[in-house]
């Protein structure tokens, strides 16, 4: 699950163990606002919308540790 919220976006990881008990990826590299994301079909790319004009992606990866 992603969520945004200010410069940066929240990556919870639902693999494993329950996400409340893990720490988020936090992604940053916006200059304004995130107002935008989406995952991409397989689910390990991310897409992020800024109200910089910048359309970010992101390839992320599956860890069995918690972070």
């Amino acid at each position: 699950m992603a969520t945004n919220g200010g410069l940066h976006t929240a990556v919870w990881n639902f693999a494993g163990a329950k996400p409340a008990t893990t720490t988020p990826l936090s992604l940053g590299g916006h200059l304004l606002p995130v107002s935008d994301v989406a995952f991409f079909r397989s689910g390990l790319w991310l897409a992020t919308d800024g109200e910089d004009g910048q359309v970010l992606s992101w390839e992320l990866t599956i860890s069995s540790k918690a972070a």
